[in-house]
This record gives structure tokens, sequence and C-alpha cells, in this order.
């Protein structure tokens, strides 16, 4: 199956987000995280473009010291 360049697994999300895999992996457990477009094998495949606009519009609820 060919994805198209919108198309992304959770290690093209973290690539794209500066964010390690494990932690893509916590965010897409919370709640308006988009839901993936399909199921290849045991990877999820999501528009890129929906998990960019899920990041460009979310607050980062970790505290910073």
């Amino acid at each position: 199956m060919t994805m198209h360049r919108h198309e992304g697994t959770i290690k093209d999300i973290a690539a794209a987000e500066g964010k390690s895999t494990q932690r893509i992996y916590q965010v897409a457990m919370e709640a308006g995280f988009p839901a993936p477009l399909y199921v290849v094998g045991k990877n999820k495949i999501y528009d890129m473009r929906q998990v960019a606009r899920y990041f460009a519009n979310r607050t980062d609820r970790r505290k910073t010291a």
C-alpha cells in the first residue's frame, strides 16, 4: 500500500513535531487527537495535516521549571 505524502505513522509525527515516539504515543491517547485514517499491520496511519492542526491548537499541559 502506498501512503500519500500527507499521511504518516507515529514515527513520522514524532520527527515532524520534534518529540519522541513515546511522547507521541502518549499524546495520541488524549481526547481530541485525530483518529488514524487506516491501519497497516500494526501501524496506524494518520493524516499529518490533522495532526499538525492538533499540535498547533494544543496547549502543553506539562509545566517547565
